[in-house]
C-alpha cells in the first residue's frame, strides 16, 4: 500500500511540475538559453538548502537493531 502511495505522489508531482513548467515556459515565451538560465536560478536555492541541511544535520534517534544492539527485548 505504501508503494502505491509513493508511486501516486511521485506521478502527481511530476505531472503538476510538468504542467506548471510548460505554463511558465509558454507564458514567458522562453527560448532554450533562457530556460536553462531559469533552471539554474531556481535550482541554486534548492541545492544550497540541501547543502545546509546536510551539514547542519539532525540528532540521530536510537533505533534498536540499527544503531543500538537489539537483544530480543
Amino acid at each position: 500500500m505504501l508503494n502505491d502511495r509513493t508511486a501516486l505522489s511521485s506521478a502527481l508531482a511530476g505531472a503538476v511540475g510538468g504542467f506548471v513548467g510548460g505554463f511558465v515556459m509558454s507564458r514567458m515565451k522562453l527560448g532554450p538559453v533562457a530556460a536553462v538560465k531559469l533552471l539554474m536560478i531556481t535550482a541554486f536555492p534548492f541545492v544550497m538548502g540541501i547543502a545546509i541541511f546536510l551539514f547542519l544535520g539532525c540528532s540521530q534517534i536510537n533505533m534498536a537493531g540499527h544503531i543500538d544492539p537489539h537483544h530480543g527485548r
